[in-house]
């Protein structure tokens, strides 16, 4: 029962960053099956658009990879099982140059505000274009949920 689950939902129309925590990559035991990952990551669209987004999630390695590939506007991140809590997100399309070169920047140590810093910096040079759509969902709360709360 969703009911019984403590959930912050954020909804905002400013770029967000996620900063990742450093640490051992998840188990297989940890990474949600990806029928479960692709439910809980298009949990903060309006149910008329969920089923069109592109969904980003993670494969048994641990790695980023896209699990759905959608034909609306939208694209979604699945929860990152590395991180403490619960986070699930999705963006407008326009944004994906400027989420992906975050992304990047984590991958390569760069951590906490230093990614926005860098990437600002970039965009100031012309060389990140900030995108004009900048819309993102999000749905952020504690892990003490059970298996199978998606429906």
């Amino acid at each position: 029962m969703v009911a019984r689950f403590r959930w912050s939902l954020l909804l905002s129309c400013v770029v967000s960053s996620v900063v990742a925590a450093q640490g051992a990559a998840p188990s297989a035991s940890t990474i949600a099956p990806i029928e479960e990952q692709i439910a809980a990551a298009v949990l903060p669209l309006p149910a008329e658009s969920r089923s069109t987004a592109t969904v980003l999630g993670y494969n048994m390695d641990g790695k980023l990879t896209q699990l759905r590939m959608g034909t609306g506007v939208m694209t979604c991140l699945a929860d990152d099982p590395k991180l403490p809590q619960f986070h699930v997100a999705c963006y407008h399309d326009a944004m994906e140059p400027f989420m992906a070169r975050g992304r990047e920047l984590r991958t390569s140590g760069v951590t906490g505000t230093q990614v926005d810093s860098v990437r600002f910096r970039e965009a100031k040079s012309g060389a990140l274009k900030i995108p004009t759509q900048r819309c993102v969902f999000q749905v952020a709360g504690s892990r003490a949920y059970q298996s199978g709360w998606v429906a």
